[in-house]
């Protein structure tokens, strides 16, 4: 029996219901291709708890506990979540060996001259952490030259080293991983038309090539050639300038032990090519770096001693290819460095070198750049030939006899007459069948010879039949073989039992079937039985069966063979599992129950849901209901009052409601559903009043509650609904209760006559929520509206001017009332106005900026979070002015804001290093230099304050806060912004960025060609949308319509959308809009109101939404592009990671600030955004020109506070300021600055400088160094 056995943190062991092992060596290219398993298994909770929360380290399949393939866990491991009533569907899995372990980069540089293959395969696998099989390495097989560089990553060198050398790799049923030789062809199997199980597809490669052409390298050798040489540059007069080296310091300065300890080692890289000379036209002579040549590695090393003698040299490692060299200043001096010179013999591989099998035509191509010498790449070149020149085939074959990939055979066919060599580069294994499916490619060209074929006439058609009769009594013909076996098996599951259909197999008399048996294995761990089918091929349930769902019979098995008329039987068993696709459920939701009331009748309809999975529900589905009666507890204490049910009872359908209160209930209180009334969808019933026996009805509530069942069983209960049977009718009227009477004088308004008093009901527009008045409470048949007015409800005036009375209401009851008043001029005429508490002002309801007037003072505040921060104050305990003071630092100055910058007097967060560069966007576009510093704005752009236009709020990310500042904007346009940051190894670049969408957006590329950091946004499939009249609310009552659920900025909005289009009369435009996360519109801003969505008859389908601003005016929109998934990428020359941002769990949403920074390090890349970091490692770690582009497509963008500078930022310093919000400055916050600065200094005054001259003169008089000047003027003169 097959199992496989999973490593992880522990271990669990299953038993899969189907598997096929892939064997694989390598492609028709002969490069390699990963082995893999794949696995189906039943659902198991512990298999499925284990996949999802443990990491498997490895994996082993075993048969009878022999270990057939050892792996590792793929990523395509799938299941179907089928929903609540259904367990998970089963488990599908990939293991695939071990060639992923080879994706790895090394940390230091590796390299290997004049060594053995197998020195070089184990040493990068020891890297990989991978076993080798040692008895399939040769003993025999010299590289001459292999090195990797720091950060390298091993594979595909690996897999070229060996290629090239003419190996392949596979890993073994162990997983260690082995070697094959291809260059040697020596058949070892051979195979015929009697070999096959079936027949043999083959196809012709038309491989156009004439020849084989192999680029090779040649190595040349420089002896004492300058590999490197760093200085300080050169002088005016072309003399090398000094490097200064201070006391106790380290050279290169990053190479400080305690920068390197977090840093890392600092390398100096060695030049790629050699240094030769180049004569110019006019005779100059100009010394240049070859431009053909690659460095392969170095020997003899030495250093050039270009420096003070007093420098020590304190570590001296060389490399292949770099070097970590680091001087060491002991003195308590400056002491001067020319150059640091390192030379060495330098072996350099040249390109330009190759030999070819044919000299004309086209020629298969190969870059060899691990073969060194002619002599190799012409056997490379010859073996080559063999493989890609000339016809070539390629055979699949099923076998029962297993052949390795990586073996040399022989195929030879009777009929078609084709005789070739193979190589086998796959086998599969199936178990359920027994059998082998076998790649091969054709080597060298194949031969055919097909077979004559002679005609046939009527005489021998005769004779061939009669001999056949003849082998048939004998028992000698072909047609008592077995059958073909069944080319496949379909089993469709239906709601009363399995239909099968056969594909059909075979012709001839073997094949003259009598009957097919069809087995059934129900568990995995159980056995195969035979099961009958009728003349249809169809398999009713047993009892055993009826009522299994899906999930269970998805995981049955079936396996069939044909037995023809002869009695023989196929060969082989057929296998499938049975087909759940389209089958339906057994299991019945919680119904639902809608009721109306006519009077004291109750009509009920009762429905199942509709399932999200579309299944349909089997059986003959029916319900049945209970009833429990509430009562009235208004007439508590009284004669007529009853008890409300605690049990349930089954509703009477045939006793007289008007003989009895107790008529609406038959039998005892129910225990089981047995004892519920059956009905069907519809279901009605007249009930009882409370009070009718003595003439004293009243409105009477009932509670219903409803169960489907069908044959398999019974729903889930459904939810109370609750009925109030009405005394409405006029008989009930008469006799009803007198409070109940008075209620309805009172929802017939009695007016009284002429300009008489109205003492009952209202008046007024309550469905537009403008000028009502209600004098009692108003039930929705008065209103229309789907809610109670409550007495004592009023408004008057119009749509922004108004008086509005609300009632405020606890338990059913009016306990007190609101009273607002809206005015555009608020005119009060009084001798004496008196507010108790606190005044707020505030632009609308959405705005983060308030003015708050206590009796204590005046606050100006803006909304951080959930709460209020106080910017400014006036209040009995003195003044908070950004002029002036804040907490502990005071600024004092008639500078601007930007001078002040330019003088390094701002307050913030403290710059990372002199070098460090702010673009603030507050009065200008200049850094704190007060110029570009190099910044590129290419575009259309301004700045913007705290202004919205077209639903954009540009309020921006670093708002005036004192000290900081007192002027706060943001940049805004369709614009890039691009920088180079020139020859550097380290920077920051750090920014606040608010993107409106469009479609394929670069958000951003910083980096070098060799490390790049990008952030893009895909574009996801079109969205459809359907739109309807919409009404929206305020906080005060009033509602608008749009004829739009998702309006946009600029849309229509109307008092009325039941008018013809053309009798419409708009109000005006939306200003603003407030969307949800998703995209959906939440609410609009018209005329400084908001309003939020109350209900529409809008049809539409959202499944992801695009921003409002790029729909336009219309409100039916087909086909418009939404955001896709945000993918932040690394980009090398040769290498790419792409990590979608919601894999981080995080969004970058539109229309929001985003907090974004990128730092690179001397080992990594950090990428950072608002509380989360992505680390990539570096591919190279060099001086280089590091590119800043942001919003390359020159979309709608939003930027803030752009920060850059060739230090490195501290992560956490990041991620404190996405909450803070500060901007950068010269000056840290943290210390207590008193900053005092004038424009003019001829235009200060102050009683402080008076003191000051005044302690300066007499200092300068009583010194000793005024006194001896004087001496030395009087000794001259």
């Amino acid at each position: 029996m097959y199992k496989i056995i999973f490593i992880g943190s522990s271990e669990i062991e299953a038993y899969p219901g189907a598997l096929t092992i892939n064997n694989n060596l390598c492609n028709e290219s002969l490069q390699h291709q990963e082995s893999s398993v794949s696995v189906t298994f039943p659902y198991d909770e512990d298999l499925f708890k284990f996949l999802m929360t443990e990491n498997a380290e490895k994996a082993l399949v075993l048969n009878d506990d022999k270990t057939l393939f050892t792996g590792l866990l793929g990523s395509d491991f799938s299941f179907v979540d089928k929903g609540q009533i259904e367990v998970i569907d089963k488990i599908q899995l990939t293991l695939k060996d071990f060639t992923s372990k080879l994706d790895v980069n090394i940390t230091e540089e590796i390299g290997f001259v004049d060594e053995e293959l197998k020195n070089i395969v184990q040493k990068l696998c020891e890297v990989a952490k991978i076993e080798t099989n040692t008895t399939t390495l040769p003993t025999q097989h010299q590289i001459k030259a292999f090195v990797l560089a720091q950060n390298s990553n091993i594979k595909q060198p690996f897999e070229q080293l060996l290629y090239q050398n003419g190996y392949q790799y596979y890993f073994d049923e162990e997983g260690k991983l082995c070697l094959i030789d291809f260059t040697t062809i020596n058949p070892k199997f051979s195979l015929t038309e009697n070999d096959l199980y079936l027949d043999l597809p083959a196809t012709k490669l038309n491989k156009a090539f004439v020849g084989v052409k192999i680029n090779y390298t040649t190595i040349e050798k420089k002896e004492n050639e300058l590999v490197y040489f760093q200085s300080a540059g050169y002088n005016s007069d072309n003399t090398v300038a000094d490097i200064i080296l201070q006391p106790k310091s380290y050279y290169p300065p990053e190479s400080t032990p305690e920068i390197e300890a977090t840093e890392g080692k600092i390398y100096q890289s060695f030049s790629k090519g050699f240094a030769t000379t180049k004569t110019k036209y006019n005779g100059e002579v100009e010394y240049q770096r070859s431009e053909d040549t690659q460095l392969l590695y170095t020997k003899n090393h030495k250093l050039e001693y270009d420096w003070s003698e007093e420098i020590n040299v304190n570590r001296t490692e060389f490399g292949f290819t770099q070097a970590a060299v680091r001087l060491y200043n002991p003195t308590d001096h400056d002491t001067t460095i020319k150059a640091l010179t390192i030379r060495a013999d330098a072996y350099y591989s040249k390109t330009k070198n190759f030999v070819t099998t044919a000299e004309n035509g086209k020629n298969y191509t190969a870059e060899c750049q691990y073969i060194f010498t002619a002599e190799q790449a012409s056997n490379f070149a010859q073996l080559l030939h063999k493989f890609f020149v000339g016809n070539k085939l390629k055979y699949t074959a099923k076998t029962t006899k297993k052949i390795t990939p990586g073996t040399f055979g022989t195929i030879s066919t009777d009929t078609t007459g084709v005789d070739a060599t193979l190589y086998a580069i796959s086998c599969a294994y199936n178990p359920e069948d027994n059998l082998y499916t076998s790649t091969f490619i054709s080597i060298d060209n194949y031969s055919v010879e097909p077979k004559p074929y002679k005609t046939t006439t009527t005489e021998d058609f005769y004779n061939a039949t009669q001999k056949e009769i003849e082998d048939i009594k004998n028992g000698t013909s072909i047609a008592i073989l077995p059958p073909d076996n069944i080319v496949e098996v379909k089993a469709i599951a239906q709601e009363t039992g399995i239909q099968f259909y056969f594909e059909r197999i075979g012709t001839g008399l073997r094949n003259s079937l009598k009957k097919i048996h069809v087995e059934l294995r129900r568990k995995p761990e159980s056995d195969f039985s035979e099961i009958e089918l009728t003349e249809s091929y169809f398999y009713p349930f047993t009892s055993n069966d009826r009522f299994l769902e899906g999930n269970v019979l998805e995981n049955w098995q079936i396996r069939a063979r044909a037995e023809n008329i002869f009695n023989k039987i196929s060969k082989n068993y057929t296998y499938t599992f049975v087909d759940v696709s389209n089958y339906g459920t057994w299991q019945l939701g919680k119904p639902n129950i809608s009721a109306q009331v006519l009077d004291r009748s109750a009509f009920l309809t009762l429905s199942l849901p509709s399932r999200s999975d579309n299944k349909p529900v089997f059986g003959n589905i029916r319900y049945k209901i209970v009833i429990q009666r509430i009562g009235n507890k208004d007439i508590e204490g009284t004669e007529d009052y009853v008890e409300a049910d605690t049990d349930w009872y089954k509703p009477a359908t045939s006793a007289s409601w008007q003989t009895s209160e107790d008529n609406y209930k038959q039998g005892p209180a129910v225990t089981s559903y047995d004892d519920w009334l059956p009905c069907n969808s519809a279901f009605s019933q007249t009930l009882p009043l409370v009070g009718q026996t003595n003439k004293n009805s009243v409105a009477t509530e009932y509670c219903y509650k409803v169960v489907a069942y069908n044959e398999a069983g019974y729903s889930t209960e459904s939810d109370i609904i609750q009925v109030t049977a009405l005394p409405t009718n006029i008989a009930d009227f008469v006799h009803s209760n007198e409070n109940y009477k008075d209620l309805y004088v009172e929802r017939l308004s009695a007016i009284s006559a002429n300009v008489g008093l109205i003492s009952q009901g209202g008046f007024g527009s309550f469905e537009r929520a403008e000028n009502y008045w209600a004098l009692s409470k108003l039930f929705p048949e008065d209103t229309g509206l789907e809610k109670v007015i409550e007495k004592g409800a009023f408004r008057v005036g119009g749509k922004d001017q108004y008086i509005w009375v609300e009632p405020i209401v606890e338990n059913g009851r009016v306990i007190d009332y609101t009273v607002s008043v809206k005015a555009g001029n608020f005119i009060i005429t009084s001798l004496g106005t008196q507010i108790n508490g606190e005044l707020i002002v505030q632009k609308s309801d959405v705005s983060d900026e308030r003015t708050r007037i206590t009796p204590s003072g005046t606050y100006f505040e803006r909304k951080v979070g959930s709460g209020w921060q106080t910017i400014n104050r006036f209040d009995i305990s003195g003044v908070l002015s950004p002029s002036y003071k804040a907490n502990n630092q005071i600024l004092l100055g008639n500078f601007t804001q930007s001078q002040q910058r330019e003088l390094g007097h701002d307050i913030g967060r403290p710059y990372l290093s002199e070098s460090g560069r702010v673009w603030h966007f507050d009065e200008d576009f200049n850094s704190n230099d007060g110029t570009l510093s190099g910044l590129d704005l290419v575009g259309e752009y301004d700045l913007f304050g705290s202004e919205s236009s077209n639903g954009i709020n540009y309020t921006p990310a670093i708002k005036a806060v004192a000290p900081y500042c007192q002027i706060a904007r943001c940049i805004a346009g369709n614009f890039a912004a691009l920088k180079t940051i020139e020859s550097t190894k380290t920077c920051t670049v750090d920014f606040w960025m608010q993107y409106i969408y469009a479609e394929s957006q670069q958000l951003f590329s910083i980096g070098t060609i060799d490390d790049r950091i990008e952030l893009n946004i895909q574009t996801e499939e079109p969205v459809y949308c359907v739109s309807g009249a919409c009404s929206w609310r305020s906080q005060n009552g009033d509602i608008l319509y749009t004829s739009s659920r998702n309006p946009t900025v600029g849309a229509k909005v109307y008092y009325d959308l039941g008018f013809a289009e053309e009798e419409k009369n708009p109000l005006g435009e939306i200003s603003s809009l407030i969307t949800s996360e998703s995209w959906l519109v939440d609410a609009f801003i018209f005329d400084g109101n908001t309003y939020y969505f109350e209900t529409g008859d809008a049809d539409y389908n959202w499944e992801t939404f695009a921003p409002e601003d790029v729909w336009g005016e219309t409100s039916v929109i087909y086909n418009r592009a939404a955001p896709g998934d945000i993918i932040l990428s690394h980009i090398g020359q040769s290498t790419r990671t792409d990590v979608p941002l919601k894999e981080l769990d995080k969004t970058f949403e539109s229309y929001k600030w985003q907090h974004i920074g990128v730092v690179f390090t001397s080992n990594d890349i950090i990428f950072l955004f608002d509380d989360i970091q992505r680390i990539f490692p570096r591919n190279a770690v060099v001086e280089n020109d590091i590119k800043v582009s942001l919003n390359t497509n020159k979309t709608k963008i939003i930027i803030d506070e752009l920060y850059i500078d060739t230090a490195v930022e501290d992560v956490v310093n990041f991620f404190n300021n996405t909450i803070e919000k500060l901007p950068w400055g010269a000056l840290s916050r943290s210390e207590d600055w008193f900053i005092f600065d004038a424009k003019d200094l001829t235009k200060v005054k102050s009683n402080i400088l008076d003191k000051v001259k005044a302690d300066v003169k007499a200092e300068l008089l009583n010194s000793d160094e005024l006194k001896q000047l004087i001496n030395d003027v009087i000794n001259n003169n």
